[in-house]
């Protein structure tokens, strides 16, 4: 029980402790935590947790530099972990002084206490307490203290003042390094005694410092001594020591603390003052000024002056004496109010006064200031009286220069040596250059208005004034006005001289001189213009004496100067112009005062020239004539050149013949002769035969003389009312006026074929040609000269076909398409010769895959003369003719040519060639096949297709089949059939030709998205071609949708402008380089559509294409001849595919049925548009626009329902 008891109490005086440590823990106002011996928080008092404003769980259990007091410091963990190791190590407690700063946050210090706990056997850790006091504010104070004191130092080494500190009971001293530099030490010494300073100070004032320094420390005053020292290295210096008591660590004012600083320049300045003063008062005895001192109250100290006589009385009447009682009253009240207003502002104030003294007025000028150490005031008197009188001088002379230069004519200005600026200018000048005057002296540098190409030159003559090279420099220059225009001056410029040897201004002076110049420029361009000028110029007296002339009238006429002077220009006349002439030119020039023409003259060689005329007279003031002035052009040549001009325009350049123009001109006026006399006329044409040989054997030169015979020969045939006309080439043109009858006509003709018949003889060599010629009667022929020359022409082309060498009478009943035929078939002949055919290749392509596969050869011809005939304008007229095998022939030649040059460049394509039916069942036709493919030898002749016309293919079918087969057979080339569905056999053709590949024409492709039956003929084509195993390709794809639409129905081989246009050779291999792909055909191509959507997607696209149909139409001008669209819903493309499909019973029939009404809705409105656009309403139909895509976008929202 007694054990009970014990433990009971002890163990109640244990829980009493543990609640006293508690509250003591927690009332503490500073941080405490209590640590295992691993360092986590066992607790943390009150304090740490407000603090912080965090909960106790937020410490519990977390090693002490994890817990928020530290967890913004993970750096800190190592060092915590070493402190508890140290701490554990130590008897008491370990203490840090610690400062830490959170990212951008202010600095704190703190002082922490680590102590650590150990069991009651002291072996056994059994944790750590840990204290922290915060002692930032503490820190922050001392350490401002200590920057003071750092401050306070540095500013007391920059100003060179040293610190001492003496303890006057031990007799020691602590100083500065600037204390030991003053007294010569180069550094710190580490001692100082009171005896050592006194060993420093000179014996003469050793005593006296010692005595006054003693007596501050007995009286613990402040004390300042001013004693001469010598320093370590012997240097006597002047110091200025002041010091007080100060407090020791025990409270005791046992210190002296002081500074000290050299103040032996300061000595010295007051020294030189004392010295300064005495020769300032040695110099005023020397100036010629009075002066005296004086009280507030105006009474005169004292009055000296230079000499007694400038005082006008003695020095006693002054002295004593009130200002009252010397000066006149007026005098003596300014002298009063000014003494007043010193005392009061304490300012200098100069005022100024006359005195009549002897009977003359003298001026002075008095100078009043108060003198500072006694308050008394000094007047200074200076006697100004000639100076005054100087002045007014000066002042009438300054107001008449002031009225010169602001009232004169021409701008003056002053201008700053040193700056280039203006300090004074007038008027004159500003208006010169548009400015103000203030405008010009804000510091406005000369250079501003100078124009830039004369800134150097008055930089340098400025400098020539400013240097003393010149005392006045004139110069010629430009401004600028503000304006901007150009003011061109007389300057002149000089120095005004004030100090030293460089002046200090310089004056301007400017007249302005803009006329003159202008005038000068004026006289130069016209004496410039009177020599340098091409036209001729002459200058006579009123009595029309020739006074000057310019060079060009030299070099025209062939006058010399000298020559021409005195002389009447009479002396050029030609003669060729009559009395009649001159008198109306003088009467012009009287009446009007100039005239203006064209005169003949006569050069000093006799050489006439044509010249082009301007006299004009000159008067005077009173409006008489002084002068007459006469310049000329000459034109010589110009009416040479248009009398050349005139032969070429109206004659043959080679035989001097009538040309064209005048050849028709002369008709005219036959056809009025006969109108008059009832006699007919006749046309002829005529050409040689033969003629071209000559050129091409002989050249052009042997040609045009045979040319020029011909045209003498046709010359001596006819009469001189004749005319011949030459009309081009080897052609002439003869018009025979006066038949009176068919033999008159024949004659000449006949003689004239007869002498063009004989032989011709050109360098040694015998040519024989013959004519043709063609004749027709006007007026039996009642038609205009084109018509009766080509009348003439077709019968001349009839004498050709019947032989030549003869004449032929138009006939009007001629057949004239057999004429144009035959004129045709020989001009492609000599096409052929001439090498004007070209082969263009036109592009073939897999849509599907994007490969070009091949091209077609197509026949351009490029005539010299009507540039490029189109194949449908020459070909129809060779049908059936030995030259469309011949023809044919150079295709194929001239295409497996550029096949081998092409596959020799490593391009592997197909070339395909257009055969006719006429060609291909020609006897020759396998045998140069064969030879032209053997021409060729690296070729692959499966490259070398041939298209065969279906419309050729209609004569004899067992013949084209054999041939057909042989050429594939034996010669290894593919055969198509070209135009298919153009002929009438189309299904027997495709069925009996051996053919591998059939070509959709494309009068059928290209109307295909909006003609039903367009579409249905390729449909059932390409339906044809998979039937009997056939390729099939497409000619005249021009868009995109036309190649969709083929892909959709299962043609994927196509070529068209809508892939390229047919190009010549050249431009095939870099057009293949470039080619890229259709996307939108390789991406439909590569499509798995089911039967559906196929269906849909082709009905799309024929929608589309009527919809953009419509539309174009409606907003096209009326006068577009653009067809419109079907707009009866039952025979468009549209509604055929609705009723089709609806048929097939491929779509829902409900949705079908939704398309056909919207179908029908959107045809409604289309006819309306229709009406309203051709009754001339088209802003009506235009508007109803927006209504027809409201119904595009119904069909649009069926479509997609059945899309889904």
């Amino acid at each position: 029980m007694k054990l009970n008891a014990v433990n009971s109490s002890t163990f109640q005086a244990f829980n009493d402790f543990e609640q006293l440590f508690k509250v003591f823990f927690n009332q503490q106002s500073q941080f405490m935590a209590i640590l295992t011996p691993e360092g986590k928080v066992l607790d943390v008092n009150e304090f740490a947790l407000t603090s912080q404003g965090v909960t106790r769980e937020d410490y519990i259990g977390k090693p002490f530099w994890h817990s928020p007091a530290w967890c913004d410091f993970p750096e800190w963990g190592d060092i915590w972990k070493q402190r508890l190791v140290d701490a554990s190590n130590l008897q008491e407690a370990l203490i840090t002084e610690d400062v830490f700063q959170t990212e951008g946050g202010p600095i704190h210090y703190a002082e922490t206490s680590i102590t650590a706990i150990y069991a009651s056997n002291k072996s056994q850790l059994s944790g750590y307490i840990i204290q922290s006091i915060d002692t930032t504010k503490r820190c922050l104070k001392e350490r401002k203290i200590q920057e003071s004191a750092s401050r306070l130092e540095d500013i007391l080494e920059q100003c060179h003042i040293g610190s001492w500190e003496f303890n006057h009971i031990d007799n020691t001293a602590h100083c500065s390094l600037t204390h030991d530099q003053i007294f010569g030490y180069d550094s710190l010494r580490p001692q100082w005694t009171y005896e050592m300073f006194l060993e420093h100070v000179i014996p003469e004032e050793r005593a006296t410092v010692d005595k006054k320094f003693q007596q501050a420390i007995k009286n613990k005053t402040d004390c300042s001594i001013e004693c001469q020292i010598r320093r370590n290295d012997g240097e006597i210096r002047w110091v200025l020591t002041t010091s007080g008591h100060a407090i020791d660590s025990t409270g005791q004012a046992n210190l002296r603390a002081g500074t000290i600083q050299d103040v032996t320049e300061l000595k010295q300045a007051e020294i030189n003052k004392l010295r300064h003063s005495a020769e300032l008062e040695s110099l005023f005895n020397a100036l010629p000024d009075i002066y005296f001192r004086m009280t507030h109250d105006g009474t005169i100290l004292d009055y000296r002056a230079p000499n007694e006589d400038d005082l006008h009385t003695k020095t006693n009447d002054f002295i004593g004496k009130r200002i009252q009682d010397v000066f006149p009253e007026k005098i003596a009240q300014l002298y009063q109010s000014t003494v007043d207003e010193v005392v009061h502002s304490g300012k200098t104030i100069i005022f100024k006064y006359e005195l009549i003294i002897s009977n003359k007025v003298m001026h002075f000028d008095a100078r009043l200031n108060k003198i500072s150490h006694n308050g008394q005031l000094i007047c200074v008197i200076r006697d100004v009286t000639n100076e005054a009188e100087s002045k007014e001088s000066l002042v009438a002379s300054e107001q008449l220069f002031r009225s010169i230069f602001e009232q004169a004519a021409i701008g003056v200005g002053l201008i700053s040596a040193a700056k280039g600026t203006f300090i004074r200018i007038n008027q004159r000048f500003c208006d010169m250059l548009g400015y103000s005057v203030d405008e010009m002296l804000n510091e406005t540098h000369f250079k501003v208005f100078t124009h830039p190409d004369d800134l150097l030159m008055s930089v340098e003559n400025r400098e020539k004034i400013l240097s003393g090279q010149q005392r006045e420099v004139t110069i010629e220059k430009r401004y600028l006005h503000k304006d901007g225009h150009t003011i061109w001056v007389k300057l002149t410029m000089s120095p005004t001289w004030e100090i030293g040897t460089h002046p200090l201004n310089y004056i301007v002076v400017v007249q302005d001189i803009s006329l003159r110049k202008k005038a000068e420029e004026t006289l130069k361009l016209s004496s410039r213009v009177f020599s340098d000028t091409h036209e001729g110029i002459m200058v006579t007296d009123a009595q029309q004496v020739i006074v000057d002339v310019n060079p060009a009238f030299v070099k025209i006429t062939g006058y010399s100067h000298d020559e021409i002077i005195g002389e009447s220009p009479r002396i050029l006349s030609s003669g060729k112009q009559s009395p009649q002439f001159y008198s109306q030119m003088w009467k012009s020039i009287t009446e009007q005062g100039h005239w203006q023409g064209e005169v003949w003259n006569r050069t000093k060689q006799g050489e006439l020239y044509s010249e082009l005329l301007n006299i004009s007279s000159l008067t005077n003031e009173h409006d008489e004539v002084t002068h007459y002035v006469a310049v000329f052009s000459d034109i010589t040549s110009i009416k040479q050149q248009q009398d050349k001009l005139n032969l070429m325009a109206h004659y043959d350049v080679l035989t001097h013949l009538p040309n064209r123009s005048l050849f028709i001109d002369r008709f005219h006026q036959a056809i009025a002769h006969s109108k008059r006399t009832g006699h007919k006329l006749a046309v002829c044409f005529l050409d040689l035969d033969d003629f071209k040989p000559v050129n091409d054997t002989y050249g052009h030169e042997a040609g045009d003389r045979l040319l020029i015979e011909v045209a003498e020969r046709i010359t001596g045939c006819i009469r001189e009312e004749d005319t011949l006309s030459r009309q081009g080439g080897d052609e002439f043109a003869i018009l025979l006026n006066d038949i009176e009858s068919a033999s008159q006509y024949e004659i000449t003709m006949q003689r004239i074929h007869q002498a063009l018949a004989l032989p011709y003889f050109i360098d040694g060599v015998q040519h024989d040609i013959t004519a043709s010629s063609g004749v027709t009667l006007y007026p039996s022929d009642n038609g205009d000269i084109d018509t009766l020359l080509r009348h003439a022409d077709q019968a001349m082309y009839k004498s050709k076909l019947s032989g030549k060498h003869r004449s032929q009478l138009y006939n009007p009943d001629l057949d004239q398409r057999i004429i144009q035929k035959n004129l045709q078939l020989e001009e492609i002949e000599q096409a052929l010769v001439n090498s004007e055919f070209q082969l263009y290749y036109q592009p073939k392509v897999n849509m599907v895959t994007g490969e070009v596969f091949g091209v077609e050869a197509l026949i351009r011809w490029f005539h010299p003369e009507k540039g490029l005939i189109p194949p449908l304008n020459f070909l129809p007229y060779i049908d059936g003719s030995p030259l469309e095998s011949r023809i044919g022939e150079w295709v194929i030649n001239e295409a497996l040519q550029q096949l081998d040059d092409w596959q020799q460049q490593g391009v592997e394509v197909e070339v395909s060639v257009n055969i006719s039916s006429n060609h291909l069942l020609s006897s020759s036709f396998f045998v140069a096949l064969e030879k032209s493919l053997a021409a060729h030898p690296n070729i692959d002749p499966r490259c070398l297709q041939l298209e065969i016309l279906e419309s050729s293919a209609l004569g004899d079918l067992n013949a084209i089949t054999h041939i057909i087969e042989t050429c594939q057979n034996l010669l290894g080339v593919s055969a198509s059939l070209d135009d298919f569905g153009t002929g009438y056999s189309s299904l027997t053709h495709l069925r009996s030709l051996p053919v591998n590949t059939i070509k959709i024409d494309q009068s059928f492709v290209r109307d295909m998205l909006d003609d039903p039956s367009d579409y249905s003929i390729i449909d059932g084509v390409i339906s044809l071609t998979k039937s009997f195993n056939r390729e099939v390709i497409a000619e005249g794809v021009e868009t995109t949708n036309h190649g969709l639409m083929l892909i959709l129905m299962g043609c994927e081989l196509a070529q068209g402008y809508g892939i390229a246009k047919p190009m010549p050779a050249s431009a095939v291999c870099q057009w293949l380089n470039s080619y890229i792909p259709n996307e939108k055909w390789l991406l439909c191509g590569n499509k798995s559509l089911n039967n559906q959507e196929n269906s849909l997607e082709i009905f799309k696209l024929i929608t589309l294409q009527w919809q953009q149909s419509l539309s174009r139409k409606i907003v096209a001008p009326p006068d577009d001849v653009a067809p419109w669209p079907i707009l009866d819903s039952k025979m468009c493309h549209c509604g055929n595919w609705i009723r089709l499909k609806t048929q097939e019973q491929l779509f829902e029939k409900e949705y079908m049925l939704q398309l056909e009404q919207a179908h029908h809705d959107i045809h409604t409105i289309a006819q309306q548009m229709q009406r309203q656009y051709q009754s001339g309403n088209i802003q009506a139909a235009r508007a109803d626009l927006v209504e027809f895509e409201l119904a595009v976008g119904v069909i649009n929202k069926v479509i997609a329902t059945l899309s889904t």
